[in-house]
């Protein structure tokens, strides 16, 4: 149902309904990485409305911390201020602003999502599933409950994920570009162009003489940032395991009797039947198949023969066998010994003729020997229940102002301390120091905490281990003293003076060769010796490849006239390039139609994010959308910690 909200997650524009899953996203990786942490805290208030929908404070202030943990797992040195100021709360507030848009739209017009569906997706959820693979309400629960979501957080993200499809997959089914528009756009992937390429080098232009402590301390002052080290921060944390838990996980005997008896069903003698079975749409049909099993003919080919197919059922009890079809079919089968054919019997579904291949017996299993097997099960049960209250315990002590130091000391956890770290896990201090594994798993969180907040909870292991952690000690990412880094700073003064003359150097010789003076010519006239002028060509397709990393100076060629010459600078202050394009080799792709066919699947997924973007935003022109800008910025200011007296 969700599969076609998984395909337009892949595009740009479809982005606007991922946030539609913040919570779910944090869902999907609950069963490897719990984190129970949070930020924020923003309580009551709204921070907007559409047309009937408010959209809590709250509810923004978690999608932005759910989408903030996506991006940190890409880029581990990202915090969440900088996060926010990069655009992403008023980005996610706008994708929150569609997907309630859609579901007033989808309200007012008659389309809904069924409880009944938003069970079925719920269910559908591999993180909710118990060790048998089904879904579990328990599981359920604590999987919510770890990452700060209620149930009605994820049923609404759902409603509005399934309401959305029900808008959204009219719109864009079936859209695609039309041919003439293809192949010129295809073609243009083969296009080549040659040129040549020419470094202007800063070194060559550098002054000799080493600058005045004046001009290099202005300098240093106006490129500090450059120079800037990271942000260190010592990390401290105690692990608690099952073992803090002490005797109260283990079952007592008082227990193990009611959960025996509670499940003596499941230990009481069982009978289980596997059958091949034909079903036939009257009384007489069957009873002809069944006279000609008996008289010899295959089950299988007797079904064929008459237009049918057998199908089978395995390892299922009478009492399942009645409630699955009837009672009298349960009497035929279990009536039957093994290979012997039934006598037909009537269900909703038709008459049956079935062969019976199995049978599975079991003996009714006592106390005694199932008592290993339920203690296993309550330990397991209790602990996870005990570990839930535990963690929720500390949480409460640490949200009413304990230190990490009172909690950890009144169950004798011992706490460690890292050297200070920076955000990779490498430490200045300590050669050779390699984080272990809490830390590795600590260390992203612990960067994105402020000074003062409170300790915070991971799990280590699932069901088994945790750690509660905090930071001791921020060192802010401030540039060292001029002095420790004097050397670097010279060689970048001077980079940065040749370059200011490289450039003029590129100008004049842009001038001469867009007169008409050959490239060489003009590099073989200029007063420094500098390196020949390269030729070099590749093709669009080159350019676009996923993994391409084609140098700028080629780059550009594709942005530039044949016969035509431009300049561009060279990171780092190493220069300036001076790139001739000689010529253009126009592709033609009439006889590669993979690559045509390839180009109008990419147009039709480009034009489909288009109508879906102009739908969305007629849908948003026809809602009443009213914006509370205090509130945001109260959010704003909650999550990044601003609101805080420094």
């Amino acid at each position: 149902m969700i599969s076609f909200f998984r395909s337009i997650f892949q595009s740009k524009i479809g982005l606007f309904f991922t946030f539609a899953f913040v919570g779910l996203i944090a869902i999907a990786f609950a069963s490897s990485d719990i984190t129970g942490s949070t930020f924020g805290g923003v309580g009551g208030g709204n921070v907007a409305s559409v047309g009937s929908e408010d959209i809590a404070a709250g509810d923004l202030s978690r999608s932005v911390t759910s989408a903030f943990e996506g991006a940190r797992a890409e880029n581990p040195t990202l915090d969440l201020a900088t996060f926010v100021d990069q655009g992403g709360l008023e980005s996610i507030l706008d994708q929150m602003i569609n997907n309630h848009a859609l579901q007033v739209f989808a309200r007012d017009n008659g389309m809904a999502a069924s409880k009944r569906l938003i069970d079925s997706e719920i269910s559908s959820i591999g993180a909710f599933r118990g060790p048998d693979g089904q879904f579990s309400e328990q599981v359920f629960r604590q999987v919510l409950q770890s990452q700060g979501l209620t149930e009605r957080i994820v049923r609404g993200d759902l409603e509005r994920a399934l309401v959305g499809e029900q808008i959204l997959l009219p719109v864009t089914y079936g859209v695609r570009a039309p041919d003439d528009l293809i192949l010129p756009y295809a073609s243009l992937i083969l296009e080549g162009r040659k040129g040549r390429i020419a470094l202007i080098p800063s070194a060559a232009y550098a002054p000799k003489d080493t600058p005045g402590d004046k001009a290099l301390t202005t300098f240093y002052s106006a490129n500090s940032e450059r120079y800037r080290l990271p942000e260190q921060r010592t990390i401290r944390y105690a692990v608690f395991t099952t073992e803090t838990l002490g005797d109260s996980i283990n079952p007592t005997e008082e227990e193990i009797q009611a959960e025996y008896g509670r499940r003596a069903q499941e230990f009481a003698a069982s009978e289980t039947r596997s059958i091949t079975q034909v079903v036939t749409t009257t009384e007489a049909a069957a009873n002809t198949l069944a006279a000609q099993i008996r008289s010899g003919k295959n089950l299988e080919q007797a079904a064929q023969d008459v237009g049918l197919s057998a199908s089978e059922v395995n390892n299922v009890g009478k009492e399942k066998f009645a409630r699955d079809f009837s009672n009298a079919y349960a009497d035929a089968v279990f009536g039957a010994s093994n290979g012997e054919i039934t006598k037909p019997a009537q269900s909703p579904l038709g008459w049956h003729v079935a062969r019976v291949t199995d049978t599975n017996k079991q003996a009714a299993r006592s106390l005694e020997q199932v008592r290993g097997v339920l203690t296993a099960e309550l330990k397991e049960t209790k602990t996870l229940e005990a570990l839930a209250d535990l963690t929720e315990k500390f949480e409460d002590e640490f949200a009413g102002g304990a230190s990490l130091a009172e909690v950890a000391g009144s169950y004798d956890l011992e706490i460690k301390s890292t050297p200070s770290l920076r955000s990779n896990g490498q430490t200045p201090d300590q050669a050779g120091y390699s984080p272990d594994n809490v830390v590795q798993r600590v260390i992203g969180n612990a960067f994105a905490m402020e000074q003062d907040s409170s300790p915070q909870l991971a799990e280590l292991i699932a069901g088994q281990r945790y750690a509660m952690y905090d930071v001791a000690d921020i060192k802010e990412a401030t540039p060292p003293p001029l002095a420790e880094i004097k050397d670097n700073v010279i060689r970048d003064y001077k980079l940065e003076q040749g370059a200011k003359k490289a450039k003029e150097t590129s100008e004049t010789i842009k001038k001469q060769v867009a007169s008409g003076t050959a490239l060489d010519t003009a590099i073989s006239g200029l007063d420094v010796r500098i390196p020949p002028a390269q030729r070099v060509g590749t093709t669009r397709a080159n350019l676009i490849r996923p993994d391409s990393n084609v140098p700028p100076p080629l780059a550009l060629m594709f942005s530039m006239a044949e016969k035509t010459v431009k300049t561009i600078e060279a990171p780092g202050n190493q220069g300036w390039y001076v790139v001739y394009l000689e010529e253009i080799e126009k592709g033609d792709a009439s006889k590669q139609p993979q690559l045509v066919a390839q180009t109008k699947q990419q147009f039709g997924g480009l034009l489909s994010g288009e109508y879906t973007q102009q739908f969305i935003n007629a849908v948003k022109n026809a809602v009443d959308i009213d914006k509370d800008e205090g509130a945001i910025k109260a959010v704003n200011d909650q999550i990044t910690g601003r609101n805080r007296i420094n």
